[in-house]
């Protein structure tokens, strides 16, 4: 696990080199800001899945009967 975190950070020190700002400022970008909303979108499609699958779940017949219709 030690390997993987100075790898991890071997990588931060090359982005913030490219990007020009400083590792602070590349943590906080990455973990704080990119990291939130990542898992706002990924909720927000959680949610709406979820109320699609419960639809789907409250009307069955209508599924069946689409599929013998053809």
């Amino acid at each position: 696990m030690d390997t993987l975190f100075w790898i991890c950070v071997k990588i931060m020190q090359v982005m913030r080199k490219m990007l020009g700002i400083t590792y602070q400022k590349l943590n906080v970008l990455l973990f704080v800001l990119l990291h939130s909303a990542i898992t706002l979108v990924l909720f927000y499609q959680y949610r709406k899945y979820k109320k699609l699958y419960k639809d789907l779940l409250a009307k069955p017949n209508q599924n069946k009967n689409s599929l013998s219709d053809n």
